[in-house]
């Protein structure tokens, strides 16, 4: 039941009624403070997600850009059987040694002769060259051809 007070002012009589204060209990801005943590917390959590998403999608595109000027270095190369395509066991695969940032990619690649005349006469008269860059457990590879008389 509410409670009334009343105050005389320069000669005028004010009543007040009292209620409740119904301001935030503790447990209530508790509860409010899991709720907004847990929230902020998904939110940092998906940020470092992207970064790292991020950092990775940065490392993969040097990668590709390594293989890529490694491609055309050997496409561009003037002698059909240069070391560097050659297709011998021994030979293969071919190291470029290291290359990018921190020298932290290594290049290889690995040549393989193949009939591409249709229908196949039986001799090789081209070569696929696999080009793999590396670096820390990961790694892409690039594949082309190259004809015989495709540089001559």
């Amino acid at each position: 039941m509410p409670e009334y007070q009343v105050i005389k002012n320069k000669g005028e009589l004010k009543v007040f009624k009292f209620t409740k204060n119904y301001g935030f209990s503790i447990i209530e801005v508790l509860i409010a403070l899991a709720i907004f943590s847990i929230g902020i917390l998904g939110v940092v959590t998906m940020q470092i997600s992207s970064a790292n998403t991020n950092r990775n999608a940065g490392k993969i595109t040097v990668a590709y850009e390594i293989a890529s000027g490694q491609v055309e270095r050997l496409l561009s190369l003037d002698d059909y059987d240069d070391t560097d395509l050659s297709a011998a066991t021994a030979d293969n695969p071919h190291d470029g040694g290291t290359a990018g940032p921190g020298n932290s990619y290594s290049i290889s690649w690995v040549v393989s002769e193949v009939d591409i005349d249709n229908p196949p006469d039986g001799d090789n008269d081209a070569k696929v060259i696999d080009v793999t860059v590396s670096w820390d457990d990961r790694q892409v590879t690039l594949s082309c051809i190259r004809g015989e008389d495709e540089n001559s």
